[in-house]
């Protein structure tokens, strides 16, 4: 019995001695693998340890001024959460770059601020902003390798913009540079030019312009084969649609509405809600502006289109604020529709097709 315990023991010894050795022995390589799969994992905080010990390992083995020990630092500056840090460790992989002359600093600058801008508030977003900007500078001045990261940083600065000339200066950079997208990511940042250009457009009254985006989306989707091509499409009709509409051309539009209608009545329900809400909406106002009005149809239209909300048992404060636009476009349906009616008429219909059930109210800033 005793020699049994004595043969575990020396087992367990060698093996303990294995693992000691084979510790002492891992090049930040191996290191820098098992953050891979902790990332895999989404546990940051052992990547980050792990990181950490080949950050060691590099700077003993490469030294400071090495393309290794940057790529660390850029991993590091992807793995945190904190903006400070993520600043540091980012500033510190460009230093190198820049340092040894080596090119590629533009998409270190890239993915900085994109971190920046997506985990930040206040000062990092501004960081953020600074980092894109330079990111851009960088792809134009030495001549660009990557369109996606180029498109991608002009889409990140116009969504932070209020202004919207500047907001669309950057889009229409991004635009120049769409025939060189990728074919992985051209489908995507394609639609998200055309679609927050048309947006803007749209909110402008620039109605012309906005349906020239959406049916610049509506071509690209055609014959796509991407699985929420059909998503896109739908949204494309809808809005593009209502600017039909506007554009004194209702009949052409209430048929693009109808063919979004359609599409959300088979969709998920609650995914889509508030974009089924705003097509019903838009119908509704498509009825309205026709000749003659299709009065019924706008009652209708407009009772299904609040029915998103009514029937639901929590409200956020986005679903409030969808209401309120969607009463401003049912008030012009009710209105060209009745023009023999006052407005009071108009509160009184909205009133009693907006009671909500909920029981629930979340308000997220």
């Amino acid at each position: 019995m005793k020699k049994w315990i004595l043969f575990v023991f020396a087992i367990l010894f060698v093996v303990i001695g294995a693992l000691v050795y084979k510790g002492s022995t891992m090049g930040f390589e191996d290191y820098l693998d098992l953050a891979a799969t902790f990332h895999e994992r989404e546990d940051y905080d052992q990547e980050m340890f792990n990181l950490e010990k080949a950050l060691e390992e590099s700077l003993e083995i490469n030294g400071q001024l090495s393309l290794a020990t940057a790529d660390i630092y850029r991993r590091m500056g992807l793995c945190h959460r904190d903006t400070d840090k993520i600043d540091e460790y980012f500033d510190k992989a460009i230093l190198i770059y820049e340092m040894i002359g080596e090119k590629g600093a533009a998409g270190l600058y890239y993915e900085k601020g994109k971190m920046m801008m997506e985990k930040g508030t206040g000062t990092a977003v501004f960081l953020g902003k600074e980092s894109l900007e330079k990111a851009i500078e960088l792809y134009e001045r030495d001549g660009y390798e990557d369109s996606d990261q180029l498109c991608d940083s002009c889409l990140l600065l116009a969504y932070s913009e209020t202004d919207r000339e500047k907001r669309q200066s950057f889009l229409k950079k991004a635009e120049s540079y769409f025939g060189d997208l990728s074919k992985e990511n051209g489908w995507r940042i394609g639609n998200q030019i055309y679609r927050q250009m048309g947006i803007d457009w749209f909110l402008e009254g620039m109605f012309e312009e906005a349906l020239e985006c959406f049916d610049n989306v509506l071509i690209r989707a055609a014959d796509s084969k991407e699985k929420d091509a059909k998503q896109v499409m739908a949204e494309a009709w809808c809005i593009s649609g209502a600017a039909l509409v506007y554009m004194d051309r209702a009949q052409e539009g209430k048929e693009r509405i109808e063919k979004a209608v359609t599409f959300y009545d088979v969709y998920n329900r609650k995914q889509a809600y508030l974009d089924a809400a705003l097509a019903h909406a838009f119908l509704a106002l498509a009825y309205g502006k026709l000749e003659p009005p299709g009065r019924q149809e706008v009652l209708e239209e407009g009772a299904l289109a609040l029915s998103y909300f009514t029937e639901k048992e929590s409200i956020h404060n986005q679903d409030l604020r969808s209401m309120e636009y969607i009463k401003y476009i049912l008030q012009d349906a009710y209105e060209s529709s009745f023009p023999e009616k006052w407005e009071r008429d108009f509160e009184e219909w909205f009133q009693g097709i907006s009671h909500l059930k909920a029981s629930e109210y979340y308000f997220i800033n």
